[in-house]
């Protein structure tokens, strides 16, 4: 006999005692850690993405396995949104949380899973003003409830993003019969003589009420961020009924899309400055908020004119950018909230949207960044975020909320979740999407490369799945892309660059199975295996508008200089006597 110097605890689930008992006991056989290894290797390296930053790279590969461990079934497929308290299925976080979780990792079946599974839940009591939504929270314990107006078109925006990374063109049928009720009930219900949709003042993703009662931060009725869901919503629409070969609903949605970004423009757009929300009375809230970035992230094309959204990228920057995430509210407005948890002030409710930073805002930042040729400006964010994965509050994932000013020694502070689904899962999509640019589409036969690279990167290595099995994989040198496609057929690219100037230039290529490749890009031009490129120019630089970007300075945190820390509770009786504007 010798003493014994490991133990190892195998638990296992399953739909029954005996499932889960019989899986206990097959994993206990062999060798279950090293199985598990496997696995989990398995899966976080069927996307990989490999750059000249090694710490980088140790949060990305964090945060992608921080995500998928959101990953759960329990009411079907679906992404809990956050632990310890969240430990349920959101519509609005599972949708935004899809592509950073399930798209960029090349987990489509799960995706699907995901999507399908929602899909069950949505509401079809065509007598209820919330037909055809899907739920807000689908919960074991409570009721499961629909008051969400972005849930649905961020569940369509993901299933047209799913379709373009798979070509799974028998999916649209599924999509299409989830479109059909709810923009039926949508247009019916909430559609506003603009075609602008209207919404309650805490159904928004800034969502938190006094006493489930009046709003702490009214969004209502209109949102700048929800007439673009809407809008990329409609569009999806419209392609799905194309699909389906329903043209008078593709026409009838297509046109209430253009009518939707023509009234846009013109009741939130100043010439200057974009509105965050329409007020009841039809006045503009001009209060500095980082929804008007998400303008700038619609994946299929453009909501507004690409000048406005350099202006957008611009004054929101500037006004709420620090180095370590974006703030929820200027720091100039006079309801601004310097921590979240305060309790000699304000319950941390009324901070919640008020200043406090969201860490999956960081990601349409990114994004908008990347955009106009400023991610070297999103980079320095992007490793202070890597830091916080690796060293700050719970290690290996991010949690939900951060105050809106770092300690006294500068460093920021985590509050709310201690890991947050769509934190990490926007980290990890910025990679793939933003800096590797890498967006397939495959109903066009097309495999979309839109790059940003940071000037730190001195090299990367990338494997990027799409479709059933396939990849192509990326070896990258400053102004030399290898590419090697993995699959059975060629493959379209469309290329575009960014110029010295931060303008864009495209280029388009084919790329054979199984056969390398090398692009050069440079000041001269572009060449494909020494081949020249026709090289058109696809957008124009906007350095002028934007100008020279940098962090915001944080104030110093000091109660006397703070509007809402002057007296207890000033927020809350400031919402209760009818005072918000």
């Amino acid at each position: 006999m010798h003493p014994a110097t490991s133990l190892t605890v195998v638990a296992a689930f399953g739909a029954s005692a005996g499932e889960a008992a019989q899986r206990a006991r097959q994993l206990a056989t062999a060798d279950p850690i090293r199985a598990e290894r496997i696995s989990r290797h398995a899966a976080l390296t069927r996307s990989y993405l490999a750059t000249s930053d090694a710490e980088y790279n140790k949060a990305l590969n964090w945060a992608k396995a921080s995500a998928a461990m959101f990953v759960v079934e329990e009411f079907g497929t679906g992404i809990w949104a956050g632990l310890p308290w969240f430990r349920d299925n959101w519509g609005r976080d599972t949708f935004i949380a899809l592509a950073g979780t399930l798209l960029v990792s090349g987990q489509f079946e799960q995706a699907k899973a995901v999507l399908s599974n929602f899909a069950r839940y949505q509401n079809l009591d065509a007598r209820d003003k919330e037909y055809g939504r899907i739920p807000n929270r689908v919960s074991a314990t409570e009721k499961t409830i629909y008051n969400t107006v972005d849930g649905t078109p961020w569940m369509l925006r993901e299933a047209l993003e799913y379709i373009r990374y798979t070509g799974d063109r028998e999916f649209t049928a599924q999509m299409y019969k989830l479109a059909l009720p709810y923009f039926e009930g949508a247009i019916a219900n909430y559609t506003d003589r603009q075609g602008l949709l209207s919404h309650d003042s805490a159904d928004t993703w800034m969502d938190a009420r006094i006493d489930n009662k009046q709003p702490w931060s009214a969004r209502g009725p209109r949102a700048v961020e929800i007439q673009a869901l809407w809008y990329t919503a409609l569009q999806t629409g419209a392609y799905l009924a194309r699909q389906a070969g329903d043209q008078a609903k593709a026409r009838e949605w297509s046109a209430l899309a253009a009518q939707v970004q023509r009234s846009f423009l013109s009741t939130f757009w100043d010439g200057a400055v974009m509105a965050d929300r329409l007020r009841e009375d039809g006045s503009r809230d001009m209060r500095v908020r980082p929804n008007q970035l998400m303008l700038v992230s619609i994946p299929f094309g453009d909501f507004v004119p690409p000048a406005v959204q350099a202006r957008v990228t611009r004054n929101a920057a500037s006004q709420l950018l620090y180095p370590y995430g974006i703030a929820s509210l200027s720091q100039d407005d006079r309801y601004f909230h310097p921590l979240h948890e305060n309790p000699g002030f304000h319950h941390k409710d009324a901070a919640y949207h008020q200043g406090t930073i969201w860490g999956w805002n960081a990601g349409f930042t990114v994004t908008a960044l990347s955009k106009f040729g400023y991610q070297d400006l999103a980079w320095p964010l992007t490793q202070n975020l890597g830091r916080q994965i690796l060293g700050l509050g719970t290690l290996g994932t991010m949690s939900e909320l951060l105050n809106a000013l770092p300690d006294a020694a500068g460093k920021p502070t985590p509050s709310g979740t201690w890991a947050q689904s769509w934190s990490v899962a926007e980290y990890a999509r910025n990679g793939y999407q933003d800096y590797v640019g890498f967006k397939p589409d495959l109903p066009a036969d097309t495999l979309a490369f839109t790059p940003a690279i940071p000037a730190a990167w001195t090299s990367f290595y990338a494997v990027l799945p799409f479709g059933r099995g396939e990849s192509v994989q990326v070896d990258y040198t400053p102004g030399r892309w290898h590419f090697r496609l993995d699959g059975a057929a060629a493959r379209t690219v469309r290329f575009s660059f960014l110029n010295g100037d931060k303008s864009r230039s495209q280029v388009r290529f084919t790329l054979a199975a199984g056969r390398r490749a090398t692009l050069l890009v440079g000041a001269r031009g572009a060449s494909l295996n020494g081949r020249a490129l026709a090289v058109r120019p696809v957008q124009a630089s906007h350095a002028g508008v934007i100008g020279k970007l940098g962090f915001r300075q944080p104030a110093r945190y000091d109660p006397a200089r703070f509007l809402m820390l002057r007296s207890k509770d000033a927020l809350k009786g400031i919402v209760e006597r009818g005072e918000y504007r």
